[in-house]
């Protein structure tokens, strides 16, 4: 940044839209205009990531995956992968007495089963599709989203036989489920490409989109299920000895009990911190400014210990500091 500018926050699903949540569609497109009328040179959007427990983006199944919520439904009756009548009868849309706000559980309910119907007419043997699914980015992901649609949705410490991760037991279900892994993939594929369009949308304009990422994962995530012994600080059962939050201030007597598990910053550092500067590259990849929430957890991090009824059991710990972002302060790519 050479100069200083100005922006406006909207979160994506804050936007109009007859289906009951913001999507990436004309209405973003819209306010993309706004922007650039009034002037403004920043869109900063709250998290794309999948809502998890709790409906919250910062407590997602995937730190890198993009919410299939957002998908704009209009686009695929464009594209013939929908009908008019298809897309209202799973409409999310509130009452007017609700008008405004979002309902989760109906979107829970009706969006993937919508998107379904899309995917039954979708070509999959499209050469960029194809090749989409050759490069692997999110196999992970489609994998952990058909277990966890296999197991009614339960956490993975619930999965039986695929609790612990192994590689042959996940080729085996992949092989056996791959109708159900390549529509979690087929999200992804449609989520980036509407993606690209609303951000070279708003570069056409000169606006630039500013990303949010959650500092933390979730327990019940991908990144959990498949690295925990790698990235996490657990028990040799495999279980968290440590959770995040904050202690108590002003705001809070008892402080804020994230849950979220703590990071093993001595592991990472073994390997160069890889795992999260691969987040920080992809996610630059996405928007062209990047914020990390609770950012000073790099310096220092608050940990509880996990039977902790309140966080005011916690204490202060060293994090990774500057050591983390060596040799690429200013991380473009």
């Amino acid at each position: 940044m050479q100069e200083r500018y100005a922006g406006i926050l909207l979160p994506i699903t804050a936007l109009p839209s007859p289906y009951g949540v913001g999507t990436l569609g004309a209405q973003a497109k819209n306010f993309v205009d706004f922007l650039a009328k009034a002037k403004q040179k920043l869109w900063q959007v709250l998290p794309l990531v999948p809502t998890g427990y709790g409906d919250s983006p910062y407590a997602s199944s995937c730190a890198v995956a993009g919410s299939p919520y957002l998908i704009d439904i209009d686009e695929l009756i464009k594209q013939d992968l929908l009908t008019k009548e298809e897309a209202e009868e799973y409409s999310c849309a509130t009452s007017d007495k609700n008008i405004g706000r979002v309902n989760y559980e109906a979107l829970f309910y009706r969006r993937i089963p919508l998107l379904k119907i899309a995917f039954s007419r979708f070509n999959r043997e499209a050469p960029e599709f194809k090749e989409f699914l050759e490069k692997g980015e999110y196999a992970d992901f489609g994998v952990f989203m058909a277990l966890k649609c296999r197991f009614g949705h339960q956490p993975w410490t619930e999965w039986e036989d695929y609790r612990v991760y192994n590689e042959k037991k996940i080729t085996e279900f992949v092989q056996k489920n791959r109708d159900e892994v390549e529509f979690w993939q087929f999200t992804q594929y449609i989520f980036i490409k509407q993606w690209k369009e609303l951000k070279r949308y708003a570069h056409k304009f000169g606006i630039e989109i500013m990303g949010d990422m959650p500092i933390y994962v979730a327990y019940d995530s991908v990144e959990m299920w498949k690295h925990g012994k790698e990235l996490f600080l657990l028990d040799e059962e495999g279980n968290p000895e440590l959770v995040a939050g904050v202690p108590p201030d002003a705001f809070s007597d008892d402080g804020q009990l994230w849950g979220n598990p703590i990071y093993d910053w001595e592991k990472m550092k073994k390997d160069g911190y890889t795992w999260w500067k691969k987040r920080i590259d992809e996610a630059l990849q996405l928007f062209d400014i990047v914020r990390i929430d609770h950012f000073r957890g790099f310096d220092r991090f608050y940990a509880i210990p996990v039977n902790a009824s309140t966080a005011r059991q916690g204490e202060w710990r060293n994090g990774p500091s500057a050591e983390l972002f060596k040799g690429r302060e200013d991380y473009n790519i």
